[in-house]
């Protein structure tokens, strides 16, 4: 009994180890997955609750489970029972960043290096690559001997903290500088002028510096031919201090006497020589002036011209002094362009094009003949576009007269026969028929081949294409095979070979690079969202977005897996966070008041907390030196919500005070109070709208007495609402050279938005600019703007209108150059129009309107010299005023030049109908603006 009893033990000892083993394997277990993910698992794939689940069903769990974006690794383990287990390894990302021991360089700055962002996976390469950038960073900035390292704390299960750790070390100080050539003189001055530049760190910035400032030494006394360049650095045993080597080839300063020339002056030929830009270390510098100018006096008419020059040196003081002696000969005229050979249209035609299109010089009757074959080839290429595509020059000559002062030139062109183009043909196209294509181009059949219309129907196809999602589309025998003549070149046929590639979609959007900015932030910028069809203008208007918001410093949009057939992609944004920090100050001087000087200071912060918000302000600060009295100013506060209520608008709060004085005795001052509340919004690329929900103007005017306390003579409230319209279509915001540019304004002030109760009155001003290039240069510049503006006194109260500051005046750099604009020197003036602000406070009782036409031509005179003439005419109206000759005109000069304070401006314009009482002209001068 005992011995069976035993048996059925050990029996049923057995079998509960066989179903526990069955048991056991009957399902996968799951060490380090979620259990949201292992009920996710178990009821999508049911074969891993089985006792032999498949290799695929264990493949697509391990691929579920790195989809989620979750996990670092997701490995699979069989035991020797024949169990399986799906081990997940969590995915850390770096939940905070904090940086410590820094002092020389900002935690921004190192951010920066880093390239880490809050979110990132945590990946050891990537963190060692950062580290070494932040090394490289500090070794900019002379730290060579700064330690980095970093360490992680944990958060939770899934983040940590990134914990980066600076050991900065003493820099390594440039205690000496040498400068080593032969010219002794040369290398003190240098030594100089560096000075301030020795026992600074050994950074980056200061080396550029040292060898800019050198340079421009080099440059601005002649040296042409010196070359810089770094011979060694001394360091001591701790590499904390150094000196820097520098050797100077060639250190003789040149010097140049001209003689001979008679149509140019010696100042001239030295001026177009442009020796600050002559390249240096060449092995006869004598030579390469001789050259340069003989190519100057070719270019500009004169072939004959024959340069003797010659060199002496003098070994103390080192210099090279270079004779040459010019002898110009005659500047030669083109008297005619005879065109011979076979042509289809009037020789004068294929003259006059040959004429216009070679250059400025041999348009205005010059030979040169470079220019002229340009001129040659500019016209086969106007045959060609035309279908002459066998057009050709056969041969070309000049016959000179006696004098050897006029030159005929005789052309022996052959035109050819015209090529017709008699087939197009399209293959690879499968997304649209060739007829639908052919309605694209400008090339048509049975019509003349233009190769023009030929480049230009590329151009409409390859468009068309990437306009509908086909950004991959090519031409695949562009530069080949495209087109095909038949033997005698009289027809042609067409074959675009084009390769369409995928219609492209994004799949997902996924930010990178920003370290200051969140990403969703970077989000509500962006128009394009998952599932739109990408367009080149799709693409064009995000990239504009996000660099308009200026917390930017690069933007780069981009799709991956460029190149295969995938359709649907993730867009990739990439951007770098620009130092949010922005602090600016100038000074400048104006003619205003007899001569005034001015100070600016701006500080701003653009980025708060990453959030785009930014805060600013703003100070000015005026004293005019010839009647010095009460200081005058203005400080001007702001704050920007980039997503006003979560929406696109964007809303701005400003606030300000200002006192001015109003005129030139200095004894009446005008204090003003400003508040504005305002969103704006971009309705595309060029237009935006701005709408004032709520803006305040406070005046008050005071008298400044010899001794004492200012006395106020009048205070009055200005409360409006209105709308901003801004069109711009020109190539550059701030300094535009072509295109067109317009802005709409509107305002409603009335005592139900705060206004004193005498004020109750509209506004409104529209301006339209036209900006057009010059002989195809940006350099020459016809600007035109036309300007009006209409105002009306609604109010029924007696003594109510229009106040002062509102009403139109016209005067000063911006409207009408001919008036200063300051005290009674506009339009209308003190004499038709006397205002006495203290008892004239509303100047428009009824209604008042103006225009205003200006003209200007701006033209380049030499390097950062810049001139303008300009035109101006405007007239202001006001109900129940009469003016004589209400229509004021204006003409002057101006010049441009950009100085080290600031952009200089000096205009002067001269009243071209003046009035009794009325000065002359007016000069505007501004230095320094920012």
């Amino acid at each position: 009994m005992r011995g069976s009893s035993r048996k059925i033990f050990i029996a049923l000892i057995l079998l509960t180890g066989f179903f526990a083993q069955v048991a056991l394997a009957a399902h996968v277990r799951f060490e380090g997955v979620t259990k949201a993910d292992r009920i996710f698992l178990e009821q999508k794939i049911p074969a891993l609750a089985t006792p032999h689940p498949t290799v695929s069903a264990l493949d697509e769990a391990i691929r579920d489970l790195m989809e989620t974006n979750q996990y670092q690794t997701v490995s699979v383990f069989k035991s020797d029972s024949g169990a399986y287990t799906l081990v997940g390894l969590i995915l850390r990302r770096i939940g905070a960043i904090e940086v410590g021991g820094n002092r020389a360089i900002s935690k921004t700055d190192i951010l920066h290096a880093l390239g880490l962002k809050i979110g990132m996976r945590l990946d050891t390469v990537r963190l060692e690559n950062a580290i070494e950038k932040v090394k490289e960073l500090y070794g900019k900035r002379g730290y060579f001997n700064a330690i980095v390292g970093f360490s992680f704390a944990y958060i939770n299960p899934t983040e940590v903290k990134l914990l980066v750790s600076v050991r900065e070390r003493p820099p390594c100080i440039i205690t000496d500088v040498h400068f080593l050539s032969s010219n002794s003189h040369l290398n003190k001055k240098l030594r100089h002028i560096i000075r301030d530049d020795i026992n600074r760190p050994f950074a980056e910035n200061t080396v550029l510096n040292i060898e800019n400032d050198v340079n421009d030494y080099l440059r601005g006394h002649r040296f042409i031919n010196a070359v810089l360049s770094e011979k060694n650095v001394n360091y001591n045993a701790g590499h904390t201090t150094a000196v820097l080597n520098y050797e100077i080839s060639d250190p003789y300063s040149y010097q140049l006497f001209i003689y001979g020339t008679k149509y140019y002056t010696d100042r001239d030929v030295i001026r177009d020589l442009h020796l600050g830009s002559f390249t240096r270390g060449s092995h006869d510098p004598a030579l390469d002036i001789t050259n340069e100018i003989r190519a100057n006096y070719v270019r500009t008419g004169f072939p004959n011209v024959k340069i003797r020059t010659r060199q002496r040196v003098f070994k103390h003081p080192m210099i090279k002094r270079l004779i040459i002696h010019i002898k110009e000969g005659s500047r030669v005229a083109i008297d005619k362009i005879e065109i011979l050979g076979r042509i289809s249209r009037p020789a004068q035609y294929y003259a006059s094009f040959i004429e216009s299109h070679s250059s400025s010089i041999v348009s205005r009757g010059y030979y040169v003949k470079v220019d002229l074959d340009n001129g040659f080839k500019n016209l086969i290429t106007e045959l060609n576009n035309q279908g002459y595509l066998r057009a050709k020059i056969v041969s070309d000559r000049v016959a000179f007269n006696k004098k050897g002062t006029e030159v005929r030139v005789i052309v022996t062109l052959d035109e050819g026969p015209l090529t017709e183009l008699t087939h197009i043909q399209f293959s690879g196209v499968h997304a649209y028929t060739p007829q639908k294509l052919l309605k694209q181009i400008s090339l048509q059949p049975n019509t003349p081949l233009h190769l023009n219309h030929l480049e230009d129907s590329i151009h409409k196809l390859i468009s068309f294409y990437e306009n509908h999602g086909y950004l991959e589309m090519r031409l695949l025998n562009e530069n080949q095979n495209l087109v095909t003549y038949s033997p005698d070149g009289l027809a042609a046929t067409v074959h675009f070979d084009i390769y369409e590639g995928p219609q492209i979609y994004v799949k997902s959007i996924d930010i990178e690079g920003n370290t200051i900015t969140k990403d969703f932030v970077i989000r509500r910028y962006l128009t394009v969202k998952p599932g739109d069809l990408l367009t080149p203008a799709l693409l064009e208007e995000n990239r504009r977005l996000l660099e308009e918001t200026n917390l930017f410093s690069s933007v780069d949009i981009h799709t991956l897996y460029a190149g295969t057939k995938i359709s649907h992609r993730p867009l990739a944004v990439v951007v770098t966070d620009r130092n949010p920090g922005l602090f600016k100050v100038g000074v400048g001087v104006t003619n205003k008041n007899g001569i005034t000087a001015r100070g600016r200071g701006g500080i701003s912060y653009n980025n708060i907390a990453g959030t785009g918000r930014a805060v600013s302000l703003y100070g000015v600060i005026e004293s005019s030196l010839i009647h010095p009295n009460w200081l005058e100013y203005e400080v001007d506060a702001g704050y920007k919500e980039p997503f006003l209520f979560d929406t696109r608008w964007m809303g701005r709060i400003n606030v300000g005070h200002s006192e001015y004085l109003l005129n030139i005795a200095n004894n009446q001052l005008l204090a003003t109070d400003l508040m504005t509340l305002s969103a704006e919004r971009d309705i595309n690329s060029h237009t935006k709208l701005t709408w004032v929900a709520w803006g305040l103007n406070g005046e008050s005017e005071y008298t400044i007495p010899s001794f004492g306390s200012r006395i106020m003579d009048y205070s009055v409230r200005i409360a409006y609402i209105g709308p901003i319209l801004d069109i711009n279509y020109t190539d550059n915001r701030f300094l535009p050279s072509e295109g067109s540019s317009g802005r709409w304004d509107a305002i409603y002030a009335a005592p139900a938005f705060g206004s004193s109760n005498q004020v109750d009155f509209y506004r409104t001003e529209a301006t339209v600019a036209h900006y057009t290039r010059l002989f195809g240069s940006k350099n020459w510049v016809w600007s035109n703007e036309v300007r009006g503006g209409y105002e009306k006194n609604i109010s029924k109260i007696p003594g109510s209108g229009v106040p002062l500051s509102y009403a139109f005046f016209l005067g000063g750099y911006d409207t009408l150059e001919g008036y200063s604009g300051y005290g009674n020197d506009r339009d209308p003036n003190g004499v038709e129009f006397p205002i006495n602000p203290s008892t004239d406070l509303y100047v428009i009782p009824r209604s008042s309107d103006y225009y205003l036409l200006r003209s200007e031509i701006r033209y380049p005179i030499y390097g950062s010299f810049g001139g303008v003439v300009f035109y101006d005419a405007g007239e202001v109206d006001i109900a129940g005023q009469v003016f004589h000759d209400p229509l004021r005109q204006s003409a002057g000069i101006g010049f441009r030049i950009n100085t080290p304070v600031g952009p200089l401006s000096l205009d002067y314009g001269q009243k071209l109908n003046r009035q009794p009482g009325e000065s002359p002209g007016a000069i505007q001068l501004y230095i320094g603006t920012f």
